[in-house]
């Protein structure tokens, strides 16, 4: 989320309200923090679903939350994004 937007998804000053900010607030969506950026609904649904606040709705895995980022990069770019040696690679 930081990496594309540049800020975290729950704005918050200090690290105990950014705890409580994670508990009790949904993340702000990706255009809300870059509203100049046309951002991909997909990509927004990857970090919807990996920072839900229900554990048993969250993504699975790492590498399935990777796949769901790359896939959504993908479409968004018309671009492949290099896979090799990496987990994705196989």
């Amino acid at each position: 989320y930081q990496l594309f937007t540049g800020a975290l998804p729950f704005d918050a000053a200090t690290p105990e309200r950014s705890l409580t900010a994670r508990l009790i607030s949904d993340p702000r969506p990706l255009a809300e923090v870059a509203p100049d950026v046309e951002w991909p609904a997909d990509l927004q649904a990857a970090f919807d679903r990996a920072l839900a606040r229900e554990p048993d709705q969250r993504t699975a895995t790492a590498l399935e939350f990777a796949e769901a980022v790359v896939a959504a990069v993908e479409a968004w770019t018309g671009t492949s994004v290099l896979r090799t040696r990496t987990p994705m690679s196989n």
